[in-house]
């Protein structure tokens, strides 16, 4: 995904995330692009607390 405005020092950040009741089972996914380099990170939980993603 590119933009007029897109350059080599940009940072582009893709998230998402659920949970399965509240509080229930959860999870977060993220993507960090940077030029030609890609990072995801994820992390999940069993039964975090409500506001564990505060």
């Amino acid at each position: 995904m590119t933009s007029d405005t897109d350059n080599a020092n940009d940072i582009i950040i893709y998230t998402d995330g659920a949970c399965k009741g509240n509080p229930g089972p959860g999870g977060w996914g993220v993507v960090l692009r940077s030029g030609a380099h890609e990072r995801p990170c994820t992390a999940a939980r069993r039964k975090p607390p409500t506001t564990a993603w505060s």
